[in-house]
């Protein structure tokens, strides 16, 4: 199954957090693994940058 969404990863310089956002800016609350494992993709191409 592949999931279909857009997402904004962004990093929250005073505490070092990502915060995670649909585009639509809703936040991404709960989880589930293969959502996780995607957005630990995006977080890993944000710290590139």
């Amino acid at each position: 199954m592949i999931l279909l969404f857009e997402i904004d990863v962004t990093k929250d310089l005073s505490t070092g957090y990502f915060l995670a956002k649909y585009k639509n800016g809703a936040l991404l609350s709960s989880l589930n693994i293969s959502q996780y494992k995607l957005i630990q993709i995006f977080i890993n191409q944000a710290e590139l940058k």
